[in-house]
């Protein structure tokens, strides 16, 4: 095992955007993260193993919603 600690950066995605009371208004962010981290898995070919990290974000947290989103997923 390498004693590399280099960070990098193997891919970046994003969820959709959506509108207020739009197609997305009653979908929570951690149930459009999981879909994205599968696709992440799948392109790359790495396991769920080999990720000591992820950087996540949410731009515009809202009422039960503003938790730490990277926590959750």
């Amino acid at each position: 095992m390498s004693s590399d600690t280099t960070p990098v950066i193997v891919q970046a995605l994003r969820t959709p955007q959506g509108k207020r009371d739009g197609a997305l208004a009653e979908v929570r962010s951690e149930d459009l993260s999981i879909p994205l981290i599968d696709e992440i898995l799948a392109e790359t070919g790495l396991s769920g193993d080999e990720i000591d990290d992820l950087m996540w974000g949410c731009a515009q947290q809202r009422t039960e919603q503003d938790n730490n989103v990277a926590r959750v997923i």
